[in-house]
């Protein structure tokens, strides 16, 4: 029989599989269940494999017994494998296993834990039915050539490559598209397992750069950069200070400053000697207005790395704010003496610079006058 929907569940929850399948069968969504669908004489194992190959759709009820369960272990990974979106149906506070989490974790879960479970089979329905309206409009709904862990991996080091070339918007069709076939998951199915999220940090890093080469320029979606970077976060990227660092600018180009501080802070306790996090956390409480906090960051930054431009201007500005006017000039200076050994930066950034200059000495004429 033909069918659109693939229940995977426990034996001990057969119950709530037909309760699954007799709503969505209401709605015409065609449905395959083992106990059911399996004919008389014909392989268990095989008839399962062939039933999720020609599924367009996985329903998982996922309870503590579903969670236990090889077979239904089996038959997520079959999904992934095969690129099959798959949706978590929660009927009980659980934490998956960490086997299961690894390919559900990107899933699109539904909470049906409050009774009655008939209460939430009609946002189930609507959420099978979006999926195969989407996969029918794609063309992803059947006969697609199923990717494999290694083709996967493949087209991922393909666009890292790019990356590495300045090809970015080459690495991002790459890599958008294997995010919107949720193909992100087999990454750690490899031989050599990649975590998740370093598929997400690396497409919001390609989707960072803008076609004239510019770094969250103009143009950027900056929400879904933000969405990218914490799916990143989320899914055990092995970049966790990096992704905090660009989520962290991120979030202040939205306003976001607290959150910036809290992206910062995590990313420093991961690499607490990474002048880079140290300085972007000064800008962020400067522009929490909280100049007396973001002086001993700015200086730790400079102590870690005292040829930081940016971290003596913002020095400067942080001792200005606070009426140290002696420490702002001596900063600012500092920042100047180093920027006049860089011709780029001084080409670049101009207005900085002019800025610096015209504040040291405003400052040095009222500390010259008493005022």
């Amino acid at each position: 029989m033909a069918h659109d929907v693939f229940i995977s569940h426990s034996s001990k929850d057969k119950l709530a599989a037909d309760a699954v399948c007799a709503a969505l069968e209401a709605q015409r969504i065609r449905c395959w269940v083992a106990a059911r669908d399996v004919l008389p004489g014909h392989k268990w194992g095989t008839a399962i494999i062939e039933a999720i190959n020609e599924a367009h759709v996985m329903v998982l009820v996922f309870t503590s017994s579903a969670n236990l369960s090889d077979q239904v272990m089996h038959e997520v990974e079959r999904a992934v494998a095969k690129a099959i979106p798959i949706i978590p149906l929660r009927l009980e506070e659980v934490t998956p296993s960490r086997n299961l989490e690894l390919f559900i974790s990107a899933s699109h879960w539904l909470d049906a834990v409050t009774p009655p479970l008939e209460s939430h089979l009609d946002a189930l329905c609507g959420t099978v039915r979006c999926l195969l309206d989407e996969g029918a409009e794609t063309g992803h709904a059947a006969g697609g050539v199923a990717e494999t862990p290694a083709t996967v991996v493949e087209q991922y080091r393909q666009a890292l490559q790019f990356i590495n070339n300045l090809r970015h918007a080459d690495a991002a069709r790459i890599l958008q598209r294997l995010d919107e076939a949720h193909l992100f998951p087999m990454l750690a199915l490899s031989g050599e397992p990649i975590p998740i999220g370093d598929g997400h940090y690396h497409l919001a890093r390609a989707m960072e750069v803008n076609a004239q080469g510019i770094a969250r320029g103009p143009g950027t979606d900056l929400p879904k950069l933000e969405r990218l970077y914490d799916l990143a976060l989320e899914n055990n990227t092995s970049m966790v200070a990096e992704a905090c660092l660009h989520a962290a600018l991120v979030a202040d180009l939205l306003g976001k400053h607290d959150r910036s501080r809290e992206y910062l802070e995590r990313g420093i306790k991961v690499k607490p000697l990474w002048y880079e996090l140290h300085g972007v956390l000064g800008i962020a409480l400067l522009n929490m207005n909280r100049p007396a906090e973001a002086v001993p960051v700015l200086q730790q930054t400079l102590t870690l790395n005292p040829d930081d431009y940016w971290a003596s201007y913002n020095l400067g500005t942080a001792h200005s704010l606070l009426g140290q006017k002696r420490e702002a000039v001596s900063a600012y200076r500092t920042f100047l003496d180093k920027a006049a050994t860089d011709r780029g930066f001084m080409q670049h950034l101009s207005g900085s610079i002019r800025t610096a200059r015209d504040e040291a000495n405003r400052l040095q004429y009222e500390l010259d006058r008493g005022l």
